[in-house]
């Protein structure tokens, strides 16, 4: 009898053990969330002060950058190149506010939603831009790193015939 208790208690002991192998760690979510504001506080100071460097590394290194009116980018080095060619125009100015975090239960994959206002003064003049992004973040080796970022703009789209009037003569 006395061998059968702890057979039993054994037999529990390694369950429990199991399943709590199974859950995890607990993940303070309310933590994390608050580790992503702060990234992302940094990447908009260094949209700011036109650090492309600081900027880059908000990525991972097989981020994806769908911003707005322009085509995807694929990988970090690309998305430097992309930022090299807008960040350093002192003509134009990004912010950006977020609007919500909302972490996942294993506590490394999260989504920020936002706004964004991006202005430029070009060769046509001054161009403004609002509107709303999506920014995907995966934590690796205990760091947050976005690994998509997609923003969308609030301003309708031209009629067609406008569009056509500005091709043709």
């Amino acid at each position: 009898m006395r061998r059968l208790r702890i057979v039993v208690l054994v037999l529990v002991a390694a369950v429990a053990g199991v399943v709590g192998c199974t859950r995890g760690p607990s993940v303070d979510l309310t933590a994390e969330a608050e580790k992503i504001r702060a990234r992302s506080r940094q990447w908009l100071v260094a949209d700011s002060t036109r650090d492309v460097e600081g900027a880059v590394a908000m990525y991972a290194q097989d981020a994806i950058e769908l911003a707005a009116n322009t085509p995807a980018v694929f990988g970090r080095g690309a998305i430097r190149t992309w930022y090299e060619s807008w960040l350093p125009d002192t003509t134009t100015s990004l912010t950006f506010a977020t609007a919500t975090v909302d972490v996942s239960s294993s506590g490394d994959l999260a989504y920020e939603r936002g706004i964004y206002r991006f202005v430029t003064n070009g060769t046509k003049g001054r161009s403004e831009d609002e509107g709303k992004y999506v920014t995907i973040w995966r934590k690796t080796a205990g760091t947050w790193e976005v690994v998509l970022d997609m923003a969308n703009s609030d301003q309708p789209v031209p009629s067609p015939g406008a569009v056509m009037n500005e091709v043709l003569p």
